[in-house]
C-alpha cells in the first residue's frame, strides 16, 4: 500500500525508515529490517491479563473485539479479547506487531513540498497535499 509522510523528524516514520529513505530519487528502492526495539517494542506481559467476564460488556466477550480499557498501572489502552474461557476473558493490550521484527520493501513514487497545511499539521494529507 502507498504511504505519504512528511520526511524530516515529524514521525509519521520510524527513524530508521525514514533515514533509509533521506536522499533517494523517485524510482529508488531500499529495504529496511527493524528489530522490536526500532518498530513496536517487545511484548508487555504487564498488557496482557485476564478478568471476570462481568466486567466485560456481554456484546464485547468475542474473540477478536477491541476494547479500550485500563492496565494494571492506570494507562488507557486499546485490548484485544484474545480468549473467552467460561467465566474468564483474557485481554491483550500490546501492539499486534510487539515483539516481531518487521522488513519494509520502500520504493519512492513521488516526492514534492510539503504544503503549509500540511507542515501545520505535522502530517501528508495524500498525493495531491
Amino acid at each position: 500500500d502507498d504511504l505519504f509522510y512528511l520526511h524530516g523528524g515529524y514521525g509519521g516514520a520510524f527513524p530508521k525508515v525514514e533515514a533509509a529513505l533521506e536522499g533517494l530519487k523517485i524510482d529508488a528502492k531500499v529495504e529496511v529490517l527493524l528489530t522490536p526495539e526500532e518498530c513496536y517494542g517487545q511484548r508487555d506481559p504487564g498488557l496482557e491479563m485476564t478478568v471476570d467476564a462481568e466486567a466485560i460488556p456481554a456484546e464485547a466477550r468475542v474473540v477478536g473485539t477491541h476494547l479500550e480499557g485500563e492496565a494494571r498501572d492506570g494507562t488507557s489502552y486499546p485490548f484485544l479479547v484474545v480468549a473467552v474461557e467460561g467465566d474468564r476473558i483474557k485481554l491483550d493490550g500490546n501492539h499486534p506487531l510487539a515483539g516481531k521484527h518487521l522488513r519494509f520493501m520502500l520504493e519512492v513514487l513521488d516526492i514534492r513540498d510539503a504544503s503549509q497545511a500540511e507542515l501545520d499539521a505535522g502530517y501528508a494529507f495524500g498525493l495531491s497535499g
